[in-house]
């Protein structure tokens, strides 16, 4: 694997820097965090005029955390005048939260943090400091490699076989320590899996029955992209007879939510313009992870990872992406595979898969064309690319994973 500098998310780091006391670095858990923390430390001693710079990693040799008294006392090394510290493995420090604040009390420094649970890091952080309005606080997402960067990575032609790869592999960079092609590659995917479920769902929730998450996760894998109620997934088990109770059913999602293996994407109802109410649907924040609960062994299962595939670059571009509804009361209810917002933009995107009909393709259009507002619609379609006079924009699956949506 050829090494990729994050140029991207580098640059978000330091602009973020300029802005913030608190920078947080949050991504799934391989996604590359500590590298890019190593990184911005390594660009910040290249600055002029220069600042000191001071990296920790908050988890000690034999494996138990620091104390935020032992925190303070190496910050001493910060000095006068500006500088930055920075913590890897930041929630193993015992009472960071305080040891953070009286930092900031006695140097002019920004604190740059990253961590193997983002969302426990992150929640600890808003928790402290949410009144304390003079520290100011942002948080930078590491996403799994795009389609470029994964291109890139394994220096490959960009094609179609290379997409179903991708599709494939995903892009956390561990995943591609073995050449993706490998007869290998699909075992170190089992390995990397279950390492993830043993470290970050199990022995962190301590799960008496670990089977059953990844019953779960294989339910979300066959099912990508649709809602997962707690009464549909209890029976699934019981046609597995298997018991589990709704609430539990509930509590596994959510626990797969907070490590960042799955993301929930909420229904929008266009017509009100406003969110439902628990009706999430469930991606993989990765799309390795997911063929690894989920071989790719036909179109429908391509179709979906490429429907994940999308909903990853279209959040990695700044979306904030949810599932569309048209229709309310009465009225025939037809979805939108995506809205997207970001800032004052808005635009809708309905992806189809490779075996969709020619009727289900006329119909699709149709609810697109229906919409009512003026914002940019975008139809994905593997049949062809040419737009049309009908005000809609026709991309491919790959334009999309390529450029994300042209034009907005």
């Amino acid at each position: 694997m050829q090494f990729i500098e994050r140029k991207t998310v580098l640059d978000q780091l330091q602009c973020a820097r300029s802005r913030s006391s608190i920078v947080v670095i949050s991504g799934l858990y391989g996604a590359g965090k500590s590298t890019l923390l190593a990184q911005i430390a390594h660009l910040l001693r290249e600055e002029r005029p220069p600042i000191r710079i001071l990296t920790i990693d908050g988890e000690n040799r034999d494996e138990q955390g620091r104390t935020g008294a032992e925190l303070v006392r190496d910050a001493k090394a910060l000095g006068v005048g500006p500088s930055a510290l920075c913590i890897d493995n930041a929630e193993m420090i015992e009472d960071l939260a305080p040891a953070l604040q009286a930092i900031l009390a006695r140097h002019t420094v920004t604190i740059i943090l990253a961590g193997r649970n983002s969302r426990t890091l992150e929640t600890l952080i808003d928790r402290h400091f949410s009144t304390e309005g003079s520290i100011s606080r942002e948080t930078i997402t590491v996403y799994p490699l795009s389609y470029p960067e994964f291109i890139q990575a394994t220096g490959r032609k960009e094609s179609r076989e290379t997409l179903d790869l991708y599709c494939r592999t995903g892009g956390l960079p561990q995943s591609l320590l073995i050449d993706p092609t490998s007869p290998d590659s699909r075992e170190l995917h089992r390995i990397r899996s279950n390492s993830f479920l043993l470290t970050e769902l199990i022995e962190v929730h301590a799960i008496r029955n670990p089977v059953y998450i990844r019953h779960i996760l294989s339910l979300v894998a066959r099912n990508t992209g649709e809602r997962l109620s707690a009464r549909m997934v209890c029976a699934v088990f019981s046609r597995m007879r298997l018991t589990i109770s709704p609430q539990s059913a509930l509590d596994y999602l959510a626990f797969c939510q907070d490590s960042g293996i799955l993301i929930a994407t909420p229904l929008f109802d266009i017509a009100k313009n406003r969110i439902v109410e628990n009706c999430e649907s469930w991606y993989f924040a990765d799309a390795g992870l997911r063929s690894s609960f989920c071989p790719l062994d036909n179109n429908r299962d391509l179709s979906r990872a490429e429907e994940n595939l999308a909903l990853l670059r279209l959040i990695s571009d700044g979306w904030k992406v949810m599932r569309g509804r048209l229709g309310s009361g009465s009225a025939s209810k037809e979805e939108i595979t995506f809205v997207c917002l970001r800032g004052d933009q808005k635009a809708y995107v309905e992806i189809l898969g490779s075996r969709t009909s020619g009727a289900d393709r006329l119909k699709k259009t149709k609810v697109l064309l229906c919409v009512p507002d003026a914002w940019p619609r975008y139809l994905v379609d593997p049949a062809g690319t040419e737009d049309s006079a009908d005000g809609i924009n026709r991309l491919s699956i790959r334009e999309l994973l390529l450029e994300g949506l042209k034009g907005s």
